[in-house]
């Protein structure tokens, strides 16, 4: 049986090895070292070469024909409204001379404003018709006849001017047609379905009514 002092001696014998062959393995690669640095070549340091690569070589673009600029097309001009406030024209004025009025007077047609365009897709359709009331001076002297009426319609079917076009009766027959075309009221008048002014011609036509 192996006692204390057994393994205490083991134990030196074992750290006096391990001393000797540390020694050994120190001497050793110190030797190594020594030869390398004596066989080796001696460091000669190269100099610093950028690389270069090979430029790429691109394709020119495509070229593109550039077309020619178009031609200006005119600005269209928008109507202008007609202010339903705007005074009376010279047609509505009264006369400055007296004259006879179971008289016909004959009249050439006025010239109508040119505010509302004259061109349009969808004319306007009657909403309201307003008969014309047959002046009792007019039905005494038997007084008949046509008048034709322009009126100037804005873009809600409002009359908003009118003027004798045509004529061929006495001015208080014209003074009632015109007063009758003022209450008439439309559908708008329509250009690309859009509401637009326009001016029409209204005919009213006077004849007594003998059962009356």
């Amino acid at each position: 049986m192996r006692d204390a002092t057994w393994y205490r001696a083991a134990h030196q014998r074992f750290r006096a090895r391990h001393r000797r062959h540390f020694h050994v393995a120190l001497l050793g690669a110190l030797i190594l070292l020594g030869l390398l640095a004596l066989f080796s070549p001696p460091y000669v340091p190269s100099p610093y070469e950028p690389v270069v690569a090979d430029p790429i070589q691109l394709e020119p673009p495509p070229e593109y024909e550039i077309p020619a600029k178009p031609a200006e097309i005119p600005t269209p001009q928008m109507p202008r409204d007609i202010d339903p406030f705007e005074g009376p024209g010279p047609e509505d004025r009264m006369p400055t001379q007296l004259q006879n009025p179971m008289v016909p007077v004959p009249r050439a047609g006025h010239a109508a404003p040119s505010a509302a365009p004259a061109v349009f897709e969808e004319p306007p359709a009657v909403v309201r018709r307003v008969a014309p009331v047959y002046p009792e001076i007019a039905r005494l002297a038997q007084a008949e006849g046509s008048v034709a009426i322009g009126v100037s319609i804005d873009r809600n079917g409002r009359v908003v001017s009118a003027w004798v076009e045509e004529s061929d009766t006495i001015e208080s027959l014209e003074a009632a047609a015109l007063q009758a075309a003022r209450q008439f009221l439309f559908t708008p008048c329509r250009q690309s379905d859009v509401a637009v002014p326009c001016q029409i011609v209204l005919r009213f036509t006077f004849v007594i009514d003998e059962s009356r």
